[in-house]
């Protein structure tokens, strides 16, 4: 029973433990995650090419635009094959000179989950310049970068090596690793992974940059947020995770976690 000028609030609950059988129902596959202000939030899958590779015919997202947005043809951003997570894709030019004004202003926040060989025990800010000369690794030098280009890493947790599957079996009894929380504006070719090694804690798997083992490493673009409009999404081996590491990542992620976007 209502009377006038009452409100009714409804508050919709929700869960963040999906089961197993829920995220293998879901699928690891490219798909679309929600749209806002002409803009198209996707998700990629590690080992799925942002845009297809030359003189390759393998599968690539952009490909995949015409099935999954086809009202965003422009992509925006872009990911490391070997990387997960949000791709963003514009409707128009437009939409596209403004997104990418917002980011060359500062203004466009990136956060990522990322697993690092070692401990990490403190926060750090990674301020080092990028040398984005070469074709396939980006170098490190000691002065000090672009400020739209640091990096933020943020201990959520500490784990070991061996509870990574398939990486574990690579790293010798006893070898711990960190989940980390990162942060960037603007980001460069390999950014977190090349400042992730300049503090001696590489990506666990990227062999490239420096860590013990070689394999798909642990990296997911989770949250994207612009002025007006934000999206997260979290990586498929996020229910591999222990409970403790997974309370972590909701308490520390500034932005909100939606089960619906849970692979």
């Amino acid at each position: 029973r209502v009377c006038g000028h009452e409100i009714i609030r409804l508050v919709r609950a929700e869960t963040f433990a999906a089961t197993p059988e829920e995220i293998a129902r879901e699928g690891n596959e490219a798909r679309l995650l929600c749209r806002q202000t002409a803009l198209a939030f996707l998700y990629k899958p590690a080992g799925l090419p942002t845009e297809a590779l030359a003189g390759s015919s393998a599968p690539s997202l952009a490909a995949l635009l015409v099935e999954l947005s086809p009202d965003t043809p422009l992509l925006l951003t872009r990911l490391d094959r070997e990387t997960s997570g949000i791709v963003v894709a514009a409707r128009d030019q437009d939409a596209l000179a403004r997104r990418r004004a917002q980011e060359n202003a500062g203004l466009v926040e990136k956060w990522y989950l990322a697993v690092l060989e070692g401990e990490l025990r403190e926060e750090r800010t990674v301020r080092a310049l990028l040398d984005l000369r070469g074709k396939t690794h980006t170098r490190v030098k000691d002065t000090e970068g672009e400020t739209l280009r640091h990096t933020f890493f943020r201990p959520l947790g500490c784990m070991r090596a061996a509870e990574l599957s398939p990486l574990g079996a690579q790293y010798e009894a006893g070898a711990r690793c960190t989940l980390a929380l990162c942060r960037i504006l603007k980001g460069a070719r390999h950014q977190i992974r090349a400042h992730a090694a300049y503090i001696d804690r590489p990506l666990a798997g990227d062999r490239r940059y420096g860590a013990k083992a070689e394999a798909l490493f642990y990296l997911h673009h989770a949250g994207l947020c612009f002025p007006d409009a934000e999206a997260s999404c979290l990586p498929h081996w996020f229910q591999s995770l222990a409970p403790g590491l997974r309370d972590e990542i909701f308490s520390a992620f500034p932005v909100r976690l939606s089960c619906r976007n849970l692979l």
